[in-house]
């Protein structure tokens, strides 16, 4: 039966030996509540069989209890009732064969989670704090190297020129005539052609 062969099972009743089997089948047919386990013939929720009477409890993908109840035929039924734990599920059945309906008071609980899925977690989260912690460091050398960067440049020489420095210059108080008449007492001879290339300029 697919749905029971591969859950993690835990049994009603043990050996004196500590090794897990199933109760001892019944000697006549044994009536069981189902859910979501019933066969085409069942009526109100209730089966019949020669074997067992079993609880399962599975974890769905969701991370919900699903509970399901039913009947064990009497072949392969000892095989699915004993403690086979299976990887990477969760899963847990109960069977019994004390009294008609006894599945009704089987109550199953669902393993613990393994040290593998607590470990997935801590990895997650740890590397979850080593990219925070990367993605801070790098915030802090790019802004380290702006501020100095920054300082480098205002600490630099700036060289101007002042306006009473350029010969293109005009002070206040004088017209381009006084400095053509300037320019012409000076002797340089150089004034002039600039003055009036600039005056032209300007026009």
């Amino acid at each position: 039966m697919p749905l029971l062969s591969s859950s993690k099972l835990s049994v009603e009743s043990r050996k004196e030996d500590g090794e897990g089997t199933a109760p001892a089948p019944p000697q006549k047919k044994l009536s069981c509540q189902c859910h979501h386990h019933c066969p085409e013939d069942s009526v109100n929720s209730t089966c019949s069989t020669d074997g067992y009477c079993f609880t399962i409890i599975e974890e769905d993908d969701s991370g919900g209890h699903l509970v399901t109840k039913g009947c064990l035929g009497l072949e392969g039924s000892d095989f699915q009732c004993r403690d086979t734990p299976i990887p990477h599920q969760r899963r847990s059945i109960e069977c019994c064969t004390g009294q008609d309906y006894c599945n009704k008071h089987l109550h199953p609980t669902l393993p613990p989670l393994k040290n593998r899925d607590f470990a997935e977690g801590n990895i997650h989260h740890k590397a979850l704090l080593i990219s925070v912690t990367v993605c801070s460091i790098l915030l802090v050398l790019i802004i380290i190297f702006c501020y100095f960067r920054y300082k480098r440049q205002e600490a630099r020489p700036r060289y101007s020129i002042g306006l009473e420095q350029d010969e293109t210059y005009i002070p206040p108080g004088e017209s381009l005539k006084d400095l053509i008449e300037q320019s012409q007492s000076s002797g340089s001879g150089s004034g002039l052609p600039l003055l009036v290339r600039k005056q032209h300029d300007l026009n």
